[in-house]
This record gives structure tokens, sequence and C-alpha cells, in this order.
């Protein structure tokens, strides 16, 4: 779903990019040594505050899979792609999706609804 307004269209492709330059970095960055948490600070960062449970989904899926099945999420460039597009997921859906749906319910109602209750 994109947004409907025109600053809307902008500030959704302003994330994507944003979204995609901390992609390239992690890309063009591998052999740092600390690049990968760059990168997931980053993405908290865009993502704040639904980042947070993103964080602890993870956590708890890579506690699950190495206690129950004895296996852990893949490591390295794999892991840090996989985090960059759940965390920019999640950040789109939260920005783009929840927040304006709240806002249009909890707006300032019409002149025609305040009309009807002073009618009533």
């Amino acid at each position: 779903m994109a947004p409907k307004s025109t600053a809307g269209k902008i500030a959704a492709a302003t994330y994507v990019v944003a979204c995609l330059a901390v992609l390239a970095f992690a890309i063009s960055a591998r052999e740092f040594r600390d690049a990968e948490i760059l990168v997931a600070y980053v993405m908290l960062l865009l993502s704040f505050p639904i980042g947070y449970v993103v964080a602890a989904l993870y956590v708890a899926v890579g506690y699950v899979l190495e206690k129950l099945l004895g296996t852990s999420l893949p490591e390295g460039l794999a892991n840090t792609v996989g985090a960059i597009f759940a965390f920019g997921a999640a950040g789109y859906s939260q920005w783009f999706i929840l927040v304006p749906s709240l806002y249009r319910r909890v707006k300032v109602p019409s002149n025609n609804a305040l009309e009807a209750d002073r009618e009533a």
C-alpha cells in the first residue's frame, strides 16, 4: 500500500531509499568488523519503535532454533540482508500503513459530524 498524498509518497520513497542505502552499505562493508552492528543500529532507528519488537522476535526465533532444533540463524551477509528486509518491512508497515490508519480514526471530526451532534 502506497500513501495517497504527495508528501506521503515522498516520505515513503525516502524511507525505501534509506533502507536500500543501508543494504548497499552492508554489502560493500562486509569486510569491516563492526559493519553488522552499525547496520543493526541504523535499521533500529529507521523502524523505531516497532524495530524493538522485530529485534525481540529475531532473538526469540534464534533461541528456539538453537535450543529445540540444534541449528541457528545464518551468519554473515545472509543474516544481515534478512534483518534489513525484516526491519524495513516492519518500519514501512508502521509508518506508512498503521500510523496513517490510526490518524484517520482519531482525526478531528468533520463539520458534518459536529452539526449532527448539535442537532441531536
